[in-house]
């Protein structure tokens, strides 16, 4: 037990305590020990996929802020969520083309003013 012990924290000695949890868990799951302990398992799984920090939950309610202010406080949900994903997400890069040709399609009228 005691040489297990001194294997297990050689293992898994790393000073950052998100680093430690997945080494855990990896050791866990390599050693066979998924089987005698899956409530332990279980516990260290749902523990590597919250997240760390709240910086992106933070930074998502002060999006909303600016998204959905009192003038437009009265749009439907759908709409909401669509303006959000469009700030949240201002990395994704959209093909204008490919975007025009959609609607275009799906209107009589955009088609003939858009070709």
């Amino acid at each position: 037990m005691i040489v297990f012990s001194m294997y297990m924290y050689q293992y898994i000695h790393v000073s950052s305590k998100s680093a430690k949890t997945h080494r855990i868990s990896d050791f866990v799951h390599l050693s066979g020990l998924k089987e005698i302990f899956p409530t332990m398992y279980t516990a260290l799984s749902i523990a590597v996929t919250l997240p760390v920090s709240s910086a992106s939950p933070e930074r998502a309610f002060s999006k909303l802020k600016l998204v959905k202010t009192r003038l437009r406080s009265t749009m439907s949900e759908d709409r909401l969520e669509a303006l959000m994903i469009m700030a949240c997400e201002l990395d994704v890069q959209i093909d204008t083309e490919c975007v025009i040709k959609y609607f275009a399609s799906n209107s009589s009228v955009l088609a003939k003013l858009l070709t």
